[in-house]
């Protein structure tokens, strides 16, 4: 099965019923819709691009239980790549492992982990943050971490206003 055949590609279910809610977070009650689902999932892919990631790569996610995880994990499967989700209970050396055995190419970590995210700079991963929630709906707020990874930092700076001006539930990031 392809992410293009899965029964549970967003957007095969938000051209089929956009406002449907795909999940729901128990601890805020927030409601994502399949249309929500589908434009973030493409704007996570976009921005994976823009940091470098291709078909084949690996990324490692260290977050609290959040939409934005379950956004990340439908982007990397858009963008045809392999991911890690990190344990949030790990010391930064565990990680450290985990993202060296992984191959990982980058690691997203919420505002919540970016000072353990900082103590892995000397691991070389480009890395990526993201911010606690800016009160718009469907704002993604990733951004580059300091540390190394400059040149995926600044290609995901210049991305950013593309890939939130092009997430469209019918655009394809794949070809």
């Amino acid at each position: 099965m392809t992410a293009d055949t899965h029964p549970f590609q967003p957007r095969r279910h938000a051209a089929r019923t956009p406002d449907r809610p795909a999940f729901k977070m128990c601890a805020t009650g927030e409601i994502v819709t399949f249309a929500q689902l589908e434009a973030r999932a493409n704007q996570g892919a976009h921005l994976l691009r823009a940091a470098g990631v291709g078909v084949g790569d690996h990324i490692a996610i260290l977050m609290e239980n959040r939409r934005e995880f379950l956004e990340l994990c439908f982007a990397a499967d858009r963008a045809g790549v392999y991911y890690t989700t990190v344990s949030t209970h790990l010391t930064p050396d565990e990680i450290a492992y985990i993202l060296r055995d992984c191959g990982a190419r980058v690691l997203i970590a919420s505002d919540k982990f970016a000072d353990v995210a900082a103590a892995l700079d000397e691991t070389g991963l480009a890395m990526l943050g993201l911010n606690a929630p800016r009160g718009k709906p469907g704002e993604n707020g990733l951004s580059a971490l300091p540390g190394r990874g400059g040149e995926a930092r600044a290609a995901v700076d210049e991305a950013l206003a593309y890939a939130t001006a092009t997430a469209t539930p019918n655009v394809h990031v794949l070809a």
